[in-house]
């Protein structure tokens, strides 16, 4: 299901940002911005959160860049961003399985190009013991 964004930015309203005297942000929705700047210049921003802490990044002018562009870009920008930080995740977990089962940084490198066949088990022994 499509997500419902409210008070999503419309094409009029991105054409009829005017500078101010200090930058600001016009939000679109899922983390995208218009940044309109003091000297007139207007560029899309996406906000993501990269290894537990909040970034910018650039999507381009508004002009080059219209607002259905950008929004097709900022989705693909965090749906790679979900991807990266799952395969973060699982490395994370690999590496704790790794020391749980003593496993030495050797064989810790021989697994990792191996990411998407190995499974990590699920830390089910926690619900076990309580049992």
């Amino acid at each position: 299901m499509p997500t419902i964004i409210r008070n999503a930015l419309t094409a009029a309203r991105v054409a009829a940002a005017k500078p101010g005297p200090e930058l600001y942000r016009l939000h679109d929705g899922a983390g995208l911005y218009l940044t309109i700047e003091p000297s007139g210049a207007r560029r899309w921003e996406q906000r993501i959160d990269v290894a537990g802490k909040r970034t910018w990044r650039g999507l381009g002018s508004y002009p080059e860049r219209g607002l259905a562009d950008a929004r097709d870009e900022s989705f693909a920008m965090r749906r790679a961003n979900k991807i990266e930080m799952a395969k973060e995740r699982e490395r994370k977990g690999l590496f704790e399985y790794c020391q749980r089962h003593n496993l030495n940084r050797g064989d810790l490198f021989k697994i990792i190009p191996m990411l998407p066949k190995v499974r990590i088990p699920r830390k089910k022994a926690k619900a076990a013991a309580a049992e």
